[in-house]
């Protein structure tokens, strides 16, 4: 019945029958980290801040009515679940799914039949198809952006798709507190006459941060803000930060702090902002590094969720 109703009535109309109103601040979805600093803490996202994450990232993603999604992302990482499913949903752009993200004949494959434009993956991912002897170029030539997040993208990744597949990747970065996306690199655009070229990515680099979210970087201790070019603490604000986590006051209060009576994450990662706004990171203050251990991080999440 609900299929047919979606092939035969009115727009206006599925809006009055299906649509209910929700609180923008209720909880939408809590999320498990990945565990790099311990055991995943249970983040909570609201409404509010996955559907303002969504409408950031395709504003800058600059997505047209005839893009394709190619998802091949788990949707229990935050980077999957926001980014490569509800982003396409919510701006209607056709989504195509591979279940196996490590399986990257397959994904190409999905990519040449459905003509995918965009792709979302991560360093250890696009490695497997620099590798793979049986992904060819043509497979992924419908592409035309392909952004890798989730852990630091490795220089010789880049280089290396470049060279078999004639692709840059543009590297952004973000965590699951923030929903996920903090700044991302983009292509260059052609701008106004006065300035012909907008400079849009900065490889070594994260990007520059998405429209409606600011970055600073302080000191760790003072949480002051340090000069331009020097390396501190990267803290983040905007309608992308979580409420809060799961049953977990003391770690809450730890992660979000009111600075000059704005919200901010404190994301625990080293890094710097260059002259052009671009944000450079260098290390974990934890001294741990973020690996894309998705089995790892769904399991453990699995056995606190069966906790009592």
């Amino acid at each position: 019945m609900t299929w047919l109703a979606v092939r035969c009535l009115p727009g206006w109309l599925l809006q009055t029958l299906f649509c209910r109103a929700q609180d923008a601040r209720a909880t939408a979805a809590i999320l498990f980290s990945s565990g790099s600093e311990g055991m995943p803490k249970g983040v909570m996202l609201s409404h509010r801040n996955l559907m303002a994450n969504i409408k950031q990232t395709s504003n800058v993603l600059n997505t047209q009515h005839d893009d394709v999604v190619m998802a091949s992302l788990p949707t229990f990482h935050a980077f999957g679940f926001t980014v490569t499913q509800l982003l396409p949903l919510v701006e209607g752009l056709p989504l195509v799914c591979h279940a196996d993200p490590t399986d990257v004949s397959g994904v190409a494959k999905t990519v040449s039949q459905h003509q995918a434009t965009v792709m979302f993956s991560t360093s250890s991912l696009l490695r497997l198809f620099n590798r793979h002897p049986k992904v060819q170029a043509e497979q992924l030539h419908s592409l035309r952006i392909v952004v890798a997040g989730a852990e630091k993208l490795d220089e010789r990744v880049r280089e290396g798709f470049m060279a078999k597949f004639g692709k840059p990747i543009y590297e952004g970065y973000g965590a699951t507190e923030t929903a996920p996306v903090v700044s991302v690199n983009l292509p260059d655009t052609l701008g106004s006459r006065s300035q012909p070229l907008q400079k849009g990515h900065q490889p070594g680099t994260v990007g520059m941060p998405l429209p409606g979210t600011s970055v600073k970087v302080v000191d760790p201790e003072s949480l002051d803000e340090l000069p331009t070019g020097q390396a501190g603490m990267v803290i983040v604000s905007g309608p992308q930060v979580m409420q809060g986590y799961l049953n977990d006051p003391e770690r809450t209060a730890s992660a979000l702090k009111t600075l000059d009576g704005q919200r901010w994450y404190i994301t625990g990662d080293k890094g710097y902002m260059d002259e052009d706004g671009f944000l450079t990171l260098i290390d974990r203050y934890t001294r741990f590094a973020k690996k894309a251990d998705f089995a790892g991080a769904k399991r453990l999440a699995e056995q606190q969720l069966r906790e009592p």
